[in-house]
């Protein structure tokens, strides 16, 4: 599979990735709704917002920061998360209930490391998806993924913050 493929098979997991957190933040607003629990704006109470906000006030730590959740933490996290597990785990077995055992058990590592449940919860899916997608493309679709996802995070919380300011 040549670079260019790889990128969009990247770019269409990223989309799905997308798709899978609105989902996700619609059956949670919608569980919270019913059982009249508090509904938290992601927008307002997540570490992102908070580190965008405070970043701000200095343009060339804003842009710092928007590139390393777009650019940097998605190849960490891409590296230790998925290129690392799995490399190891292909080199010392064929065998593919290993492989995906190995996949989910870092799926879920990598989706606990996200703050809230529903964060938790879209970060651990998204650790499956982003695995199968190495699996078939390598590091640059997973990484392509990722970044994807991460940069339509971002581009929300930016929209929110300048748009809707409460």
């Amino acid at each position: 599979m040549d670079n260019k493929t790889k990128f969009v098979l990247g770019l269409k997991y990223g989309l799905i990735l997308v798709v899978i957190a609105i989902l996700i933040n619609s059956a949670n607003y919608l569980v919270s709704r019913l059982l009249n629990l508090p509904i938290e704006d992601p927008n307002n109470d997540s570490p992102v917002m908070d580190l965008l906000k405070s970043a701000s006030r200095n343009p060339s730590t804003f842009l710092f920061i928007i590139l390393y959740i777009t650019v940097l933490a998605p190849l960490v996290e891409e590296s230790i998360f998925r290129w690392v597990p799995i490399r190891l785990t292909k080199f010392f077995t064929d065998s593919k209930v290993v492989l995906w055992s190995v996949v989910v058990i870092f799926s879920i590592i990598f989706g606990s490391l996200h703050g809230d449940p529903a964060s938790m919860l879209i970060a651990g899916v998204a650790g499956l998806l982003l695995s199968n997608v190495f699996l078939k493309g390598g590091m640059i679709s997973s990484w392509t993924a990722h970044t994807f996802f991460n940069s339509v995070g971002v581009t929300v919380a930016l929209i929110h913050m300048y748009f809707f300011k409460n």
